[in-house]
C-alpha cells in the first residue's frame, strides 16, 4: 500500500509539472500579440483653381448704350458675380481692378476715354462686396461719369480682372456704347442793353455759351417771344424789329464787330449760325472743365417810332444738324 501511493503521489507532480508547464507557455504567446497605439499622420494638398467672373451688367443701360446726362455727372454701375472653387475667402479683394474704357485697358484715367475702379481707380469710384456664400461673392462697382464722355457705339469696354490668394486671375468684359446729348447753357440770365438813344447804336454786350454735351455742336438762335419784335408797351411807342435792314439787334462771335458791316440779324425763326462751331470740352486726364465760346451783340434803334422800355426774349438751342 505504501509504494502504490508513492507511485499516485509521483503520477501527480508529474501531472502538475505538465500543467505548470502549459500555462507558461500560454503566458508566452499572450504576451508577444500585445502592441503599443499608435497614431499616423494624414496629408493632403488640394490643388489651387483660379477665380471666375460671370456675366457682367451694367445700369442705366438702353439697347446697349449708356446715355450720359446733358451738364451733368451721372453714374454707370456694373456688378458680376465672382467664383473660386476654393472658397470665396480665397479671392484677394484688394486686387480687383475695373475699367470702362474706350482706349486700353492699361492706359491711365482720362475723363473723355477711361474710368477705372479698384486698384487703378484715381475718380473717387467705389465697390462693394455683397452676397457671400460657399464658392460665390458678388462684387458691384460704380464709375462716376462725366457729361463730355466720348461717345462711340459699342466702343467701350467694362472689364473685370481679380486675383485669388496664390496670384491666380480671372477676368471678363461687356462691351458697351455711350450715346450721344445735345445741349448748352448760356451763363447770362439777360442781355441788357441799358438807355440807348433814337438813331444810335448801343454798348456791346456778351454771353457766354457752355457746351453741355459730348458732341460739337453749333446754336440756333431767334427772338421767340414776340415772333422777331421787341415789345415797346409805351402809348404811341411802335415796336422794334429786330431784323429790320437799318435797325434792330445783330451779334457776331468776334468782339468789337461793326453793326452795319459784319453783324448777323436775329430774326424770329430759329435759324442756325453755322460757323459757331463749339466742341466739347476735351480733358486732360482727369481734369474737370467747360468748353465755351462768346457771341457779342449790338441793338441799333430807329430814328424815331419807338419809346419806354421795350422787350423780347432771345432763345438758344444747341443743334448737330448742320
Amino acid at each position: 500500500m505504501i509504494r502504490m501511493t508513492g507511485k499516485i503521489s509521483i503520477a501527480i507532480a508529474s501531472i502538475l509539472l505538465a500543467i505548470g508547464s502549459i500555462v507558461f507557455t500560454l503566458t508566452s504567446i499572450s504576451s508577444t500579440v500585445i502592441a503599443a497605439d499608435e497614431n499616423l499622420t494624414t496629408n493632403v494638398t488640394v490643388t489651387n483653381t483660379a477665380p471666375t467672373i460671370g456675366t457682367i451688367t451694367c445700369n442705366p443701360i438702353a439697347n446697349g448704350n449708356f446715355t450720359p446726362s446733358v451738364g451733368a455727372n451721372k453714374t454707370l454701375s456694373c456688378w458680376a458675380v465672382l467664383t473660386d472653387t476654393n472658397g470665396y475667402g480665397d479671392i484677394n479683394q484688394s486686387t480687383l481692378n475695373t475699367n470702362f474704357y474706350k482706349d486700353t485697358v492699361g492706359s491711365g484715367d482720362d475723363l473723355n476715354t477711361h474710368y477705372s475702379n479698384g486698384s487703378a481707380s484715381t475718380t473717387g469710384t467705389d465697390c462693394t462686396w455683397t452676397g457671400e456664400s460657399g464658392t460665390n461673392i458678388t462684387v458691384n462697382c460704380s464709375y462716376n461719369i462725366r457729361y463730355f464722355i466720348d461717345p462711340s457705339d459699342n466702343g467701350w469696354t467694362v472689364n473685370f480682372t481679380v486675383q485669388d490668394n496664390s496670384a491666380l486671375s480671372g477676368s471678363n468684359t461687356l462691351i458697351l456704347g455711350v450715346a450721344t446729348t445735345t445741349g448748352l447753357d448760356v451763363k447770362e440770365s439777360s442781355i441788357e442793353y441799358g438807355e440807348v438813344a433814337l438813331g444810335t447804336t448801343s454798348n456791346e454786350k456778351v454771353t457766354n455759351i457752355t457746351n453741355l454735351c459730348n458732341q460739337q455742336i453749333d446754336v440756333k438762335l431767334r427772338e421767340s417771344q414776340y415772333s422777331g419784335k421787341l415789345y415797346c408797351p409805351s402809348t404811341g411807342s411802335a415796336n422794334i424789329t429786330t431784323d429790320d435792314a437799318t435797325s434792330g439787334i445783330r451779334f457776331n462771335m468776334t468782339s468789337g464787330f461793326s453793326w452795319a458791316d459784319n453783324g448777323n440779324k436775329l430774326t424770329g425763326t430759329s435759324t442756325t449760325f453755322t460757323t459757331f462751331d463749339l466742341n466739347y470740352y476735351d480733358a486732360t486726364g482727369t481734369v474737370d472743365g467747360e468748353s465755351t465760346k462768346n457771341l457779342y451783340w449790338l441793338l441799333k434803334l430807329p430814328a424815331s417810332g419807338v419809346s419806354g422800355v421795350c422787350s423780347g426774349q432771345t432763345e438758344f438751342i444747341a443743334t448737330s444738324d448742320e
